[in-house]
């Protein structure tokens, strides 16, 4: 038996179950068994085998083409998926920074880790794209109906979409000035792939 060859396919069973995992309308039981059984499949499928490559047409390189690389870091990629971007698995530890920090904030840099115990809604967004900004009312609205002390909405925007590109949406007045951009963006979006940036907390700034 060709230990690539079964390499290879734990690496695309475990991807499917994960997938499996985040379905609609699924138990949660049902959810957390898929989960589970995809961590089991993912963890050591590339012992011995850790330097072989595998094309993953799950992962996308800037060009749009399947990412090659090793079982090893495909291996590690997966799991990293699984336990931290699918439904039942945890956040990982993460930090950003504050474009607007509020009234009570101590610093300019915020981490998941301050909003415990509450749902947190984090809006991944750029000033280039028209969904996004599309959505901005209706967020605002959702941030103003539900409890501070239960819920956060954390706006994520691309460091490379800062400075200058970034739009002010602390007033109506803000917002009718991203809509009017709304054809302009919309005959102008590309793909994206940059996700690394800062984040605000909704209620005022930059993003």
């Amino acid at each position: 038996e060709d230990p690539v060859l079964r390499a290879t396919a734990r690496y695309y069973l475990a991807a499917s179950l994960r997938r499996a995992a985040n379905d609609f309308g699924i138990p949660r039981q049902t959810r957390e068994q898929r989960r589970q059984r995809a961590l089991a499949t993912a963890t050591g499928l590339s012992h011995g085998v850790e330097a072989a490559t595998i094309a993953r047409p799950d992962e996308a390189g800037p060009d749009g083409a399947p990412l090659a690389s090793t079982l090893k870091e495909a291996e590690q990629a997966l799991l990293f998926r699984i336990n931290h971007a699918t439904a039942g698995g945890t956040l990982p530890p993460a930090t950003g920074t504050l474009l607007a920090p509020t009234a009570d904030a101590a610093t300019a840099t915020a981490s998941l880790a301050d909003y415990a115990g509450k749902a947190v809604l984090i809006d991944f967004w750029a000033t280039w794209c028209a969904p996004c900004i599309r959505a901005l009312p209706t967020l605002r609205e959702l941030h103003e109906e539900l409890p501070p002390e239960a819920f956060a909405l954390l706006a994520h925007v691309s460091a490379r979409w800062l400075g200058g590109e970034a739009i002010p949406f602390a007033d109506e007045d803000a917002l009718r000035r991203a809509a009017a951009r709304l054809p302009q963006l919309e005959r102008h979006m590309t793909r994206r792939t940059d996700i690394a940036g800062g984040m605000i907390e909704h209620g005022g700034g930059d993003a």
